[in-house]
């Protein structure tokens, strides 16, 4: 949060479509004056569009003189877009007491090949080394 003496900025996430009239929402916009549900109804207009899976970056520009604001949305959790799109497999490890089940989540490596296809319109390694790595910092494994 950066103040100025007429202009607040804020950067918050929110899941797509999903804003609405509750704490820490209403308490943060509340606290500036603002109407949080005119601001909802207007964040949920501007994300209509997408999946609501998607947690999305909102940078706010608050003028606090009229009251009035500005969104500009940012980027997307990929590593949510990551398991929507995966696999759900379960390993067994044993615990004192037995046996636990273990989530985890994986994608084929053919798949890493069609998303770096789609999104860049051809296939090169170092899309494929920069989509591993997001998959390897999200806990996601890879299978062949």
């Amino acid at each position: 949060m950066i103040k100025t003496l007429s202009e607040l900025y804020l950067s918050f996430k929110i899941d797509a479509k999903n804003a609405n009239v509750a704490p820490p929402l209403s308490t943060v916009l509340g606290n500036e004056g603002l109407k949080t549900l005119k601001f909802c109804e207007e964040f949920n207009k501007l994300t209509e569009d997408l999946p609501e899976y998607l947690n999305v970056t909102v940078f706010l520009k608050i003028d606090k003189v009229s009251r009035s604001w500005k969104i500009k949305l940012g980027g997307v959790d990929v590593s949510k877009l990551f398991q929507y799109i995966s696999l759900v497999g379960i390993d067994k490890k044993r615990v004192a007491g037995g046996l636990k089940e273990l989530k985890y989540f994986f994608i084929n490596l053919k798949d890493l090949y069609l998303i770096s296809y789609f999104k860049k319109n051809n296939i090169f390694i170092n899309n494929i080394y920069n989509i591993i790595a997001s998959l390897y910092s999200t806990g996601i494994k890879i299978s062949i």
